[in-house]
């Protein structure tokens, strides 16, 4: 289940960072050689994202649903599969975008397709340098308007995570077995007292709000509490390895 909501955290928030499409005309500046500007049918990309990005929430939201019913247990083999597989075929296709383009911005592909290629590279948790070079990508347009800064924050503390480091803006949850009960909630998270001060900055909610409406879409049983805000990463990293020795002893 770590993996999974892992997986899926960004779900609910990404609802809500999809803004209206903009015109897609070509941008006026970026490291694309200036003979093969005119030559990109960003209409096109920015159709195609956004199709990517739909079909995304589709197999995401069936796999809420299934949680929500079964009390947060893992979804059925078949539904896992689907998803990866997805995330492999929209990943491999956003990459040869971004070779072609550059980031996908506003001023490139409207802010709607500019969130679908953030929507998938989040789920593309297969391929963590490609997260890594989206998030180095991003980066320039970080409070600039041309992209959105959720999007971003999102990003970076997913790939934090993935490389073992505190996340900043306390957008990654997690599970941990602590004394025999299921915790949940976000991951380690740097200098968690100014946490919802950085949210706030970006236009994020309390941190409590959003892990709130996180056991709510994930259908978390009340009696399972949330994970200590104060936990380190090293005791983190030293539960998560206790659960992943015990599993592996159950699966021999």
């Amino acid at each position: 289940m770590i993996s999974l909501i892992r997986l899926l955290a960004c779900l609910f928030l990404s609802c809500f960072a999809i803004l209206p499409a903009q015109s897609c005309s070509n941008p006026p500046h970026e490291s694309t050689p200036a003979s093969t500007i005119t030559e990109v049918d960003y209409e096109a990309i920015a159709n195609e994202l956004t199709d990517m990005s739909r079909v995304d929430q589709e197999v995401r939201m069936r796999l809420v649903a299934w949680m929500q019913e079964n009390q947060g247990r893992n979804p059925p083999g078949e539904l896992s599969e689907e998803m990866g597989g997805m995330d492999e075929e929209h990943a491999a296709r956003v990459k040869d975008i971004i070779d072609q383009i550059g980031w996908p911005t506003n001023s490139k592909v409207g802010w709607e397709a500019s969130n679908a290629a953030w929507l998938i590279i989040q789920h593309a948790s297969h391929d963590l340098p490609l997260m890594q070079r989206a998030l180095t990508l991003m980066e320039p347009y970080f409070q600039t308007g041309e992209i959105s800064d959720q999007d971003y924050a999102l990003l970076y503390d997913r790939v934090s995570v993935y490389q073992g480091r505190p996340q900043r803006y306390g957008t990654q949850g997690g599970m941990l077995v602590i004394d025999g009960i299921k915790h949940h909630g976000a991951r380690p998270i740097e200098d968690v007292a100014h946490v919802d001060e950085r949210r706030a900055a970006i236009g994020l909610g309390p941190l409590a709000e959003y892990l709130q409406l996180l056991r709510q879409m994930y259908g978390v049983p009340d009696d399972e509490p949330n994970l200590p805000l104060d936990m380190t990463m090293d005791e983190y990293n030293a539960i998560a390895a206790e659960m992943r020795a015990a599993q592996s002893e159950d699966d021999e």
